[in-house]
């Protein structure tokens, strides 16, 4: 159930339900409330301690996972066990209600949630060869989005990093995210002394 990856639910760990472009602080959001839900997931959570559970999967539940994994995820790149995904997810929804079985009301959620997911994994999917360019421009985006509006030099962006990217990479990263606008280059200039340039999530991207 905890998965790392874009595909994993984590319903071990956490519940999470801040999208992955929000920028609001835990703070600042409306308590959830959650009822009696920690007491009840404990219950289930130690009752497969002791006595292992089988859900079944009524067949027309099966037939909407083949026909949607048919019909457009097969054979497509970042796709792949996508459909073994979702059947897990069946599984945990019907689970988590004490369903004995997984029906197609239940699949037709985890679906849902499958192609979701799905569209997650598209969004931050990057090529074999950008990999680590696209790693440390996010590193640096998150830190401009924590201190926005408020611009800062590179050097203090190198300083945040806390030796995680190199000084020559973090600028060639600031140069990229500025030349995409996604990040806004200022240019400052003293009274005395030599100007200098500082940068902010971009106001117009965000």
């Amino acid at each position: 159930m905890e998965g790392r990856d874009s595909y994993g639910s984590g319903l071990g760990g956490r519940f999470n339900l801040v999208a992955s472009n929000e920028d609001r602080t835990a703070s600042t959001l409306l308590k959830m409330d959650i009822g009696d839900l920690q007491e009840r997931l404990e219950k289930i959570f130690s009752k497969l301690e002791f006595e292992s559970q089988e859900i079944d999967t009524e067949p027309g539940a099966l037939k909407l996972l083949a026909d949607w994994w048919d019909a457009n995820h097969r054979g497509k790149p970042h796709y792949n066990r996508v459909n073994v995904i979702a059947h897990r997810k069946a599984l945990h929804l019907a689970w988590i209600r004490g369903m004995p079985v997984i029906t197609p009301e239940i699949m037709r959620q985890a679906l849902k949630l499958a192609e979701y997911l799905i569209g997650v994994r598209d969004v931050f999917a990057v090529s074999k060869g950008d990999d680590k360019t696209a790693i440390g421009e996010n590193k640096i985006l998150h830190i401009l989005r924590q201190i926005g509006p408020k611009a800062v030099a590179a050097k203090q962006v190198v300083a945040f990093l806390d030796g995680m990217m190199s000084r020559a990479s973090v600028f060639n990263a600031l140069k990229s995210l500025t030349n995409s606008g996604e990040v806004e280059q200022v240019q400052i200039n003293p009274v005395s002394g030599r100007s200098y340039a500082v940068y902010r999530v971009s106001l117009k991207a965000s």
